[in-house]
Parts: C-alpha cells; sequence; structure tokens
C-alpha cells in the first residue's frame, strides 16, 4: 500500500515538473531566412543605410505566401528575426559600440542578449510570390526570420522622444578620415575585386576610433587597428583626424595556405603577393 502511495506521489511530481518546464520554454519556429551581401558580421551595420540602395531579399517559407496578402500595400515593414551567430552568452553590463563607459544590457542593442531576438524596419520594395524585396538592412545573409509586422507611421513613430545615452553618442562623433596613399591604392584593389568594407570602417572611425572591444578596436604599435571582417585597417588619430595607412589580412599567410580560413582566402593570398613587405 505504501509503495502505490510513493508511487503515486512520484508520478504526480514530475507530471506538475513537466507541466512547470513546459510554462518555463517557448519555442520559436522561424518563418523564412534572409539572403543579404553580408555574410560577417563587419558588413553588417548597427542600423540601415538606406542611401545606399541596396536590396535583400526575405524568403518565407511556402505555406506562409497567402499571409502576405494586402503587405504590399505598406512601404515598410518590421522585421523581427534572431541573432543566429551572436555570443550565447550575455552581461549585464556591456560596452556600446559609440562611447568608453559600460551601460545596462537592456539601455543598448548589443546583441549577446538572454534571448536573441533583434527588429529592424526595413523598406518593403516589392512582392514575388514568397520572397520579399527589401531595402538595405542589418541583418547577415542566412539569418532566421521570427515574424513580419507592418509598420505604421502613425504608431511605430515618436520623433520627439529621449534618446538617453544615444544622442551622447551621436554628439560626440564628426571625426575626419583621410588615407594614406598606400591606403588608397589598397581600398581600390579591395574594391576592384568586390570585397566593400571601406564605407563600414569610415562610418564607425568618424563616430569614435577610440580603443573599444565591440567595435574590434585595439592598439597596435605606434597605432590602432580595426577587424574588418577577415581584413584589418590600421590607423593614427589625433584630436578629430583619423588617417588610416594601411591594410592587412586578417590570417596569417600559414592559415590562408593550410586553408584554415573562412572568407576572402584567395583574395588574402593574393593581396600578400602584392605587398609582400606587409
Amino acid at each position: 500500500m505504501y509503495f502505490v502511495i510513493v508511487v503515486v506521489i512520484i508520478m504526480v511530481i514530475l507530471l506538475w515538473y513537466q507541466q512547470y518546464q513546459q510554462q518555463q520554454t517557448t519555442t520559436l519556429i522561424p518563418i523564412g531566412i534572409v539572403h543579404s551581401a553580408a555574410n560577417v558580421k563587419f558588413l553588417a551595420r548597427f542600423q540601415p543605410n538606406e542611401s545606399k540602395g541596396d536590396e535583400n531579399v526575405i524568403e518565407l517559407d511556402a505555406k506562409y505566401t497567402q499571409a502576405l496578402a494586402d503587405l504590399d500595400g505598406f512601404t515598410r515593414i518590421w522585421v523581427i528575426w534572431w541573432f543566429s551567430r551572436g555570443d550565447p552568452t550575455w552581461k549585464s553590463k556591456v560596452m556600446p559600440p559609440h562611447g568608453h563607459t559600460k551601460r545596462g544590457l537592456f539601455a543598448t542593442r548589443t546583441p549577446n542578449r538572454p534571448n536573441r531576438i533583434a527588429m529592424t524596419p526595413v523598406r518593403l520594395i516589392r512582392i514575388e510570390g514568397n520572397k520579399l524585396i527589401i531595402g538595405d538592412c542589418d541583418m547577415l545573409d542566412g539569418t532566421p526570420v521570427i515574424d513580419i509586422k507592418p509598420y505604421i507611421a502613425n504608431y511605430d513613430s515618436f520623433p520627439n522622444e529621449s534618446m538617453g545615452l544615444v544622442t551622447d553618442a551621436h554628439q560626440s562623433g564628426d571625426f575626419e578620415v583621410s588615407y594614406t596613399p598606400l591606403a588608397e591604392q589598397q581600398f581600390t584593389w579591395l574594391h576592384n575585386n568586390g570585397i566593400h568594407i571601406r564605407e563600414q570602417i569610415e562610418e564607425i572611425l568618424k563616430q569614435d576610433p577610440a580603443v573599444n572591444r565591440t567595435r574590434r578596436i585595439k592598439p597596435y604599435n605606434e597605432g590602432f587597428i580595426i577587424g574588418c571582417g577577415a581584413w584589418r585597417a590600421l590607423f593614427t588619430f589625433n584630436n578629430k583626424q583619423v588617417i588610416i595607412t594601411r591594410i592587412t589580412p586578417g590570417y596569417p599567410k600559414s592559415a590562408l595556405i593550410s586553408g584554415k580560413c573562412i572568407n576572402n582566402c584567395k583574395e588574402q593570398l593574393e593581396f600578400l603577393t602584392i605587398w609582400q613587405q606587409l
């Protein structure tokens, strides 16, 4: 008799625990993925730059095609997506891309969050079947899309609200960026080989070239170095003047030869044959 009672109690506890676990877990099922030219984090801007006029694609699962009915009447949409390539760990205080003071996690837009959910307003250019052709975005190629909602200006825009610490960050920018002849030559070579990192580097350094782990800026020899995806840019700065001195591959030659490289491996090897002294 006692054995039966113990078994019943254990079963009740197990059932309760299972229900508790279900209540504590939320399952998100992606409805589609993003196709964009940004295949590394450095190429994904902090915020979309609509002056570029790029086109990207959100490809939904075919079963959601009919759910897109009437969305083409909107010129902008909210995309809710998942930071699939972010760091799974998070901290209560983080260093924002702009500034030198750690801030509370929820006062920033760092991708390293308890739940790595993000949202971006993008231009909706057109819809082709189950594909949404959108404008410039800050999402990497292959990003899972969680949901899509129409952007409604009457409800979603509050231009007069305080931007908190972001206001101070914007006011601290306005650095001028220039290039040595060598850097100009190297950027031209990169551009001609389909590697477009110059604009993103300028955007970061114009805002704040100081050492910052989030911006991937650290001291290097007599100046500084910034990580740019598979590449590195060396620079100096004084007062409000930044001078980019040269570009160098992010991988050592031994790693490129052995194939221990993720992006632009062929281009980096060719780069080294041109500028051997670097």
